[in-house]
């Protein structure tokens, strides 16, 4: 609903919506920070034997600069 209060934000904002910020007062839900993994050498063979193409590309590049 956080985001959503966000979103009424904006509408009110351009004028899109004119009634009370339905969300108003909300807080963020509270997240635990996502764990990183790393793929093991197997698996990262296992991926790329699988793959073609752009498909197989992509993967490369990625593995390459470790996208986040």
């Amino acid at each position: 609903m956080y985001h959503s209060s966000e979103m009424f934000t904006t509408l009110i904002t351009l004028e899109e919506f004119s009634k009370e910020n339905p969300g108003k007062g909300l807080e963020p839900l509270k997240e635990a920070p996502a764990a990183i993994t790393y793929l093991a050498k197997s698996e990262i063979s296992r991926l790329l034997n699988t793959l073609t193409g752009d498909d197989r590309r992509v993967a490369l590049l990625c593995l390459s600069i470790g996208p986040r």
